[in-house]
C-alpha cells in the first residue's frame, strides 16, 4: 500500500488570494511547482520517522540500507599508485597525475 501527499498548487493559490485571475493563479502555481524544493519534505517525513519509531521502541540503527564496513587499507604499488580497500572495494584514491609540460 503506498500512502502519498499530494498537494494541488494551482488550488492552494486560488484558497490564498481568490482575488487573482486564473491567469495569474496558473502562472503562480506553475513557476511554484517548477521552483518548489522537496527536501524540507524528506526533512519533515524523516523527523517523524525518528519520532515514531521513538516513541513506538522501534529500532532504526542498521535499517538504513547503509552497510559500514570497518576493514580500511591503503594500499600501494611499485608504480606509486595508492588505492583505498574498503572491505571487498579497492578505489584508486588519486587520480593519476599527467604532467601537461611533459615532465619539463
Amino acid at each position: 500500500m503506498a500512502h502519498k501527499i499530494t498537494v494541488n498548487v494551482t488550488k492552494a493559490v486560488q484558497d490564498f488570494y481568490p482575488g487573482l485571475t486564473s491567469d495569474e493563479i496558473d502562472y503562480m502555481a506553475e513557476i511554484i511547482t517548477n521552483r518548489f524544493d522537496y527536501s524540507s519534505i524528506y526533512d519533515t517525513i524523516q523527523e517523524e520517522i525518528e519520532g515514531i519509531a521513538d516513541r513506538k521502541g522501534i529500532q532504526l540503527e542498521g535499517k538504513d540500507g547503509v552497510e559500514e564496513v570497518e576493514d580500511k587499507t591503503l594500499l600501494g604499488t611499485s608504480d606509486g599508485a595508492f588505492y583505498y580497500k574498503n572491505g571487498d572495494k579497492i578505489v584508486e584514491l588519486f587520480q593519476p597525475h599527467v604532467d601537461p609540460y611533459g615532465g619539463h
